[in-house]
Formats: C-alpha cells, sequence, structure tokens
C-alpha cells in the first residue's frame, strides 16, 4: 500500500510538471513576459476600466507628462499646433484621445484569449456611419499595441474611407503598462 501512494504521488508530482510545460509551451505571452503575462493583462484590465469609467487619476498613470504624440494632438484638433500633450491639455481633452470608439472596442477585447494567444480581435461594432474593431496584441517583448480599424460608410462613394488608430504600450517592470505613442494611418 505505501508503495502504491508513492507511485501514485510521483505520478501527480510528474504530471503536473509536464502541465506546467505544456502551458507554457502553448501560450505565447508567457514566453514573451514569462512569469507576469498575467500582470500585464491584469494591468490591461485595470486600465480599461479606468477608461470606462472616465477615472482621470487612474488613466493619467498610464502617462507620462508631457506625452509627445503629433498624432494624438491631431485627435485633440485638427489644427493643433502642438507636438507634446501636457496634463493640463489632457485633462481637458482626453475624452477625444480615449473617445467613445476607443470605449466601445476595448471593452470588447477578450481578455483571456490574449492572454493565451497574445492576440485578439473584437467582432464588428457600428458607430454612426462608421463600422470598427479593436485589434489587441503583443508585438515585442516589451509592447501591447491596441489598433483600432475602422471604415466610414460614404453614400455617394464607391469605396469606403479607412483609417486606422494605434495606441502603443510600453510594458514596464512588473507588468505595468504605459502608453508611450499614438500613431493615425489612412
Amino acid at each position: 500500500m505505501k508503495n502504491l501512494f508513492l507511485l501514485l504521488s510521483f505520478f501527480l508530482i510528474f504530471s503536473c510538471e509536464k502541465k506546467e510545460e505544456f502551458v507554457q509551451a502553448k501560450n505565447p505571452v508567457h514566453q514573451i513576459f514569462v512569469a507576469s503575462s498575467e500582470d500585464v493583462v491584469n494591468d490591461f484590465i485595470d486600465f480599461r476600466k479606468a477608461v470606462y469609467q472616465n477615472d482621470l487619476k487612474k488613466i493619467k498613470s498610464y502617462i507620462d507628462f508631457p506625452f509627445q504624440s503629433k498624432d494624438a494632438c491631431f485627435l485633440i484638433n485638427e489644427n493643433f499646433e502642438k507636438e507634446t500633450i501636457s496634463e493640463e491639455d489632457f485633462n481637458k481633452f482626453h475624452t477625444k484621445i480615449f473617445d467613445k470608439m476607443f470605449i466601445e472596442s476595448i471593452l470588447k477585447v477578450k481578455t483571456l484569449e490574449l492572454l493565451e494567444k497574445g492576440k485578439t480581435t473584437t467582432q464588428d461594432l457600428k458607430l454612426g456611419n462608421e463600422t470598427f474593431r479593436m485589434t489587441a496584441s503583443f508585438e515585442k517583448p516589451d509592447a501591447l499595441l491596441l489598433n483600432i480599424a475602422s471604415e466610414t460608410f460614404v453614400k455617394d462613394l464607391d469605396w469606403k474611407p479607412e483609417h486606422n488608430r494605434i495606441y502603443e504600450f510600453e510594458v514596464e517592470n512588473k507588468g505595468k503598462l504605459k502608453l508611450i505613442h499614438i500613431y493615425l494611418a489612412g
């Protein structure tokens, strides 16, 4: 009986080790961030919650000011002459940077899929005459990209104008995200 117990104990320990190896081999985020992948996704969830709740203090903890991004300035105002956004400007205009399209799409990001596969894309969403979706992906060992791709329906055009907004976050120590750039295309 003692031998049977030892044999079963050995089998359980061995199978647990193999399961952990399987999870790490299957999970690209583990390969990128090793032990902190859950921390990165948890911080993403905290950021998403802050944006949804319009928690300005929490949102600002994800950004260093002055924030340098000519494209982010363009989101505020097409005629905005600056290339950096001060904390005061951000306080006034943050809802143009994290607008309704951003909020609706980030709420649809499947965090478990992001954790397991390193990439996820939302279903198509509609807002007025625009159709859009967000892709969240780990592109480098230290970056999370949120890409909003949208198409605008224009009645008298044979084609749909497309554009993308890409929010690039750096992954800092212990999985903390920091917005480092916003890119516009299209």
